[in-house]
């Protein structure tokens, strides 16, 4: 916990790496009272940067300050500097643009985690291609076994409307089951329809049509709630496969910037509400706890189980966590338009029979909707078709006068087509348009054939006009239907330019730079910023590219319409590295213990010991690459800290925590540079989490534990410009309790006296080292301690910290020698004599005798002898301890080794002055 201080000090995201920042009300400088004395001091202060704010008053800022994790201040740099103070760290982002973190407004976070291991037939664009992918799959399946997949669009290959017929001579022993893009219609094969009873007596469900021949064969394609006619029979995903979509989804949220999602989950026309509870139970709530959810989700459940949404609520509330928060209950008024089941007032151009679908009775819907608010739910329904979105208008104004005025924020996810007027009553009724700019990419082409050129430009994505009127625009991406891209949204909204287009699409309706933000920060707006609960943290992104852009207002801001050219920039400094090595090593790597079909690690199973022993080099060779600036390559730390987030798919860290401790310290060898030091954050949560894991499961001789103080201490050692070294003695301290496994316990007290040691000199960490010594009860740990002080005695060997060393210190560890801790502890008195020597500029030996004889037990005369010169030549106006009487005479030495006794010649008698010493030390070197 205490980490993500930590992280807030060192550094701030760059895209899709999450500081949990929570912004407060933003004030202007100019109008704000100067600090009291009491105001907190900040951490963290970022600098001339450009930051959005989503505030009216204050859209821009040009610097932030926080402190642990929470924004103190926005505005000016003056403004900002009063709550800075000693420890506060600036971080000068010369002109990148900062802004909140992404929110997606609509999403399917499990669907889409589990479309991607599935038939990916977006972006098909023939039907051959069609038919080879589903005949891969078949290949890699076994008999009988369902094939599922989805994401084509007919739209790309002409229009045609796939059938059966189609894959039904390569899948004769397997169903399948294929959704449309938009969830609103899918094709099933004909062992899948035979397997779910649909045949030409099935007669269309309410809500859904079965598309047939003209001689009433089903063709294979259902439309909305006929396909619950087939959907029950597929087997359900496991609960681990689900889990794994779930970090799947998130994961990739979180590298596109995107820190906050509202999850409508698997809930679809046709599919069972059941569904989304048990994927509540099973999934969300797991990642919740293990701590396996990497964003932030709002959840919406099925409206008609709202009884089941307001007992959770009142017995757990509404913000589960600072990552699971119960949005509320969705429905579906229509279908959509390219399945030709969108509600619309005329018909469909090319269907002239069709007016669309009615996929929940109106009066159903309404019934429920008033129940739903009644009890204090937000509500959000689909709807498409200008009709659709006419009628559930009239539905909220009737359930506002039926219940009354409060705040409710109803939601029409989608608010395609519209009729005249209607985008002034979303403003006026303060409807949430929730918009999915991405969409009118693929229906630029279509709705002009569907509904006719007129009343496609007249009511199709009206953003312009929609907040003409006042109404409230959330950006999402309806992933997996399209690409979870919150830059690529944004670029829509603005230009509005389809593909093998040359000019907008209705270009009335684009969006200025400024709106188009705002859409996609709806939930950070000020105006609703309590949607979400108040309580949570908030993220900040970082965008690295500024070239010039067409507004002359916001031309610090990175053009957004030109990022092709941003990732050629991108490109070109990334090769700036010669890293053919490093990629080949990589490549070698994931060959062997990645999935293709995932693209991630393959759960740990280490049989092969060679092999174990050979994979477990990599990462520290890879960690090891340093590029020109003496820094290692992004890659090289992406590729280490990605092994460190998926070490086991299984979800359990410990299935062997020898490689996961290997990891851990293969990051420590990394050396972050000015790009990869914005992944430091994450790291950091890592870290602690791993902390926290083997606090309740005690890993073998805590090896789990003394890799992450370790690492830690190397990244606080490096980074000590960005990380105050208080705070990480801060967090190590506690590990020296003495019910800690001895190793844990010696781990962490090296670790504290690296740190005084390069924050204070050699003097403080050897008061430390004597300190620690005293307490710790295990002679092997005794003897660990020693070394470790002798090292770091040997790094400070001949530098000037050495001349100004306290003699009572010294007599301090004089005394250790003749002390009970050394008694008998031959390994213990051998390194304590070894340190004195190296302060003395002396080499750490007792002149060719080995530490194996008896010069080194206590009471020794040689070893008293030795002891005496040395205090002699470190400390010349203290007067040295007096040889005991009863000593006897030490025996004769053989003649080829050298007198113990004798001194070097240039090494200044006893009785020479302080300043002789001083001089004498700097003339000598000792290098481990």
């Amino acid at each position: 916990m205490k980490l993500y201080a930590l992280a807030s000090a060192a550094i701030v995201v760059v895209l899709a790496v999450v500081l949990r920042f929570s912004w407060v009300p933003i004030s202007s400088s100019s109008c704000s009272p100067p600090p009291s004395f009491s105001a907190p001091v900040a951490d963290l202060v970022v600098k001339n940067a450009v930051i959005f704010t989503s505030d009216e008053s204050l859209p821009f800022a040009d610097s932030t300050a926080v402190r642990n994790g929470r924004i103190l201040r926005v505005g000016n740099h003056s403004f900002v500097q009063e709550v800075a103070g000693y420890g506060t760290v600036e971080l000068n982002l010369e002109g990148k643009v900062v802004v909140p973190g992404f929110i997606d407004s609509h999403v399917h976070l499990l669907f889409g985690g589990l479309q991607i291991v599935r038939v990916e037939l977006r972006g098909v664009n023939q039907k051959d291609e069609f038919i080879r992918k589903v005949k891969e799959a078949v290949r890699n399946a076994q008999e009988g076994s369902w094939i599922l997949g989805g994401g084509w669009n007919n739209n790309l290959w002409g229009g045609e409307l796939p059938v059966a017929s189609w894959i039904d001579d390569i899948t004769p022993y397997n169903p399948v089951w294929l959704s449309r893009m938009d969830g609103h219609m899918g094709l099933a094969n004909s062992v899948a329809l035979k397997l779910s009873g649909i045949g030409n007596l099935q007669e269309n469900p309410e809500g859904g049509t079965i598309m047939r021949t003209s001689s009433g064969e089903p063709t294979g394609l259902l439309i909305d709630s006929a396909m619950k006619l087939l959907l029950p029979w597929i087997p359900k995903d496991s609960v681990n496969r689900r889990r794994e979509a779930l970090h799947r989804a998130s994961n990739l949220a979180l590298m596109r910037g995107v820190t906050t999602v509202v999850d409508f989950g698997r809930y679809f026309p046709g599919a069972s509400a059941e569904l989304s509870w048990e994927d509540f139970s099973d999934v969300y709530q797991w990642a919740d706890i293990s701590g396996k959810m990497m964003i932030r989700v709002c959840l919406f459940f099925p409206m008609e189980t709202w009884p089941r949404l307001l007992d959770l609520t009142g017995k757990m509330g509404r913000a589960l966590s600072q990552w699971i928060y119960l949005g509320g209950v969705k429905a579906f008024a229509d279908g959509s338009l390219g399945s030709n089941s969108a509600l619309f007032y005329e018909p469909y151009v090319d269907d002239p029979q069709n007016y669309g679908l009615e996929v929940t009775e109106i009066k159903s819907l309404s019934n429920m909707t008033l129940s739903s608010d009644k009890s204090g739910l937000q509500v959000a329904i689909h709807a498409i078709g200008d009709r659709a979105n006419d009628l559930i208008l009239d539905m909220y104004d009737s359930v506002v006068s039926t219940n009354g005025m409060r705040d409710r924020r109803f939601r029409i996810e989608h608010a395609q087509h519209l009729a005249p007027g209607a985008a002034a009553r979303f403003g006026r009724q303060g409807i949430i348009a929730s918009v999915q700019p991405e969409h009118l990419l693929y229906d630029a082409d279509s709705a002009a054939k569907k509904l006719g050129t007129d009343r496609a430009q007249k009511g199709s994505y009206l953003f312009r006009s929609l907040l003409a009127s006042n109404a409230q625009l959330a950006f999402g991406s309806d992933w997996p239907v399209a690409d979870i891209n919150p830059l690529g949204g944004i670029r829509t909204a603005m230009k509005r330019i389809p593909p093998a287009w040359n000019d907008a699409w209705i270009p009335s309706e684009c969006l200025t730079l400024d709106d188009a933000l705002k859409g996609q920060f709806v939930l950070f707006s000020s105006s609703f910023n309590s949607l979400v609960h108040h309580h949570l943290s908030h993220s900040i992104e970082i965008l690295p590219y500024v070239p010039v852009t067409q507004f002359p207002h916001l031309c610090m801001l990175p053009s957004i319409t030109c990022d092709q050219g941003c990732e050629h920039r991108r490109n070109l400094q990334n090769r700036e590295t010669d890293l053919a090595g490093l990629v080949h090593l990589v490549k070698f790597y994931k060959s062997r213990r990645f999935d293709a079909n995932i693209g991630l690690p393959k759960p740990n199973d280490f049989h092969d010991f060679p092999e174990y022993f050979v994979l477990e080099a990599i990462p520290h060779a890879v960690a090891m690459v340093r590029a020109a600036d003496k820094k290692s390559p992004r890659e090289a730390v992406e590729f280490v800290l990605q092994l460190l987030k998926y070490n086991d798919n299984n979800g359990n860290p410990y299935s062997d925590v020898f490689w996961l401790a290997e990891l851990v310290q293969s990051v420590g060898e990394l050396e972050f540079g000015q790009q990869s030091i914005l992944f430091l954050t994450s790291l950091l949560k890592r870290i602690d989490r791993l902390l926290q894991f083997d606090r309740l499961m005690p890993s073998h001789n805590g090896i789990l534990t003394v890799s992450c103080i370790r690492t830690l201490t190397q990244i606080a050692l490096k980074l000590s410009e960005f990380i105050p070294h208080d705070r990480v003695f801060e967090l190590i301290r506690p590990f020296r309790d003495f019910k800690t496994i001895w190793k844990v316990r010696i781990e962490a007290s090296r670790a504290l006296l690296d740190l005084e040691f390069h924050s204070k000199g050699i003097g403080a960490a050897l008061s430390l080292f004597i300190k620690y010594l005293e307490e710790e009860p295990s002679l092997r740990g005794q003897v660990k301690l020693a070394v470790h002080a002798m090292r770091l005695c040997q790094i400070s060997s001949g530098s000037d910290s050495i001349d100004t060393l306290k003699s009572d210190m010294l007599v301090s560890l004089l005394r250790l020698l003749d002390g009970h801790i050394a008694f008998n502890n031959v390994f213990l008195r051998h390194h304590l004599f070894c340190i004195i020597q190296i302060l003395a500029g002396r080499p750490p030996t007792l002149y060719g005798v080995p530490r194996e004889t008896r010069t080194l037990l206590m009471g020794d005369a040689e070893a008293c002898i030795e002891q005496k010169n040395i205090f002699s030549a470190l400390v010349s106006e203290v007067k040295p301890p007096d040889l005991p009487s009863d000593i006897p005479h030490p025996p004769e030495p053989p003649s080829n080794v050298p007198d113990p006794l004798e001194l070097p010649p240039d090494m200044p008698n006893p009785s020479h002055d302080v300043v002789g010493c001083s001089a004498w030390f700097q003339g000598r070197r000792y290098c481990f």
